[in-house]
């Protein structure tokens, strides 16, 4: 259960940083 939180704020982390590469890259 610990590892629950941080995880899903690595995600959420990982989503916003596509999305702001995403338009680098394309």
């Amino acid at each position: 259960d610990t590892s629950g939180p941080s995880l899903n704020i690595l995600i959420k982390l990982m989503s916003v940083v596509a999305l702001v590469i995403a338009p680098l890259i394309a």
